[in-house]
């Protein structure tokens, strides 16, 4: 779901600079000290899509990266494809990997399935660090688009 980064990045103090590849990094400092993140790198593509974000807190940082095509019914926009945050806290990193594969139903594009994937490991010196996975699969179907039926629930029409 799209999220207006616009409210979440007030109060920042943003420096933009160019990258050898063309990609634009904007770092943005909480120069108060009143948020709970301190520092935010935002990395967007020559094309403006958002490709990474990194967040800095006391407790430790986090980076998303988002992947991003257009799909023929997205009318020359980028569509997430996958989201990879990884988290660092104290000795512990979790990785979430989240996979979004979309089809076309009457013109829009919907998602079919959303996998996931979240690997948390002790990050010690010793071999063989405890490490745990766990993966979860939504399917999706059944999509009735621009037949009424959310209209009828809504305004209580739906017989229920």
């Amino acid at each position: 779901m799209p999220q207006d980064l616009g409210g979440r990045l007030r109060g920042y103090n943003f420096q933009a600079t160019k990258l050898k590849s063309g990609d634009v990094l904007l770092k943005g400092k909480d120069e108060t000290h009143s948020k709970a993140i301190s520092q935010i790198n935002l990395i967007f593509a020559s094309d403006s899509s958002l490709k990474s974000m990194k967040t800095y807190s006391p407790s430790g940082s986090q980076t998303a990266t988002f992947t991003s095509e257009q799909k023929p019914w997205s009318h020359s926009k980028n569509v997430v494809t996958q989201v990879t945050v990884e988290g660092v806290t104290g000795i512990q990193k979790t990785t979430v990997v989240t996979s979004i594969s979309y089809i076309a139903k009457d013109g829009f594009g919907v998602p079919q399935s959303i996998k996931t994937s979240t690997k948390v490991e002790a990050m010690t010196n010793k071999e063989g660090a405890q490490s745990s996975t766990i993966k979860s699969e939504i399917i999706m179907s059944d999509y009735q688009i621009n037949t009424g039926t959310a209209q009828k629930f809504f305004t209580g029409r739906d017989g229920n």
